[in-house]
C-alpha cells in the first residue's frame, strides 16, 4: 500500500512540476524514503520489543498521524 501512494505522489509531482524543480523533488522523495527505511525498522522493531506486536500498527499509526497532521498544517496554495 505505501509503494502505491508514493507512486501517485511521484506521479503528481510530475504533473505539477518539471526541469530542475522536478528533479530536486525526485531528489527529495528518494532522500526520505531512505531514512524511512534507515531509521523506520529499529523504531518499528524497537516499538515490537516494547509493545509486543501492536508495536509495528502504533509505529504505523503514528507515523500516518505525523503525516496527516503536516498535510493539514501545509498551505493548499503555493506562491511562485
Amino acid at each position: 500500500m505505501l509503494t502505491e501512494l508514493i507512486q501517485l505522489r511521484l506521479w503528481n509531482l510530475g504533473t505539477v512540476f518539471s526541469g530542475a524543480t522536478l528533479v530536486a523533488g525526485c531528489g527529495a522523495f528518494s532522500m526520505m524514503w531512505g531514512i524511512g527505511g534507515t531509521i523506520g525498522s529499529p523504531i518499528a522493531g524497537i516499538a515490537m520489543d516494547i509493545l509486543g506486536h501492536e508495536g509495528l500498527t502504533a509505529t504505523l499509526g503514528l507515523t500516518f498521524l505525523a503525516l496527516g497532521i503536516a498535510a493539514f498544517l501545509m498551505p493548499l496554495s503555493r506562491s511562485r
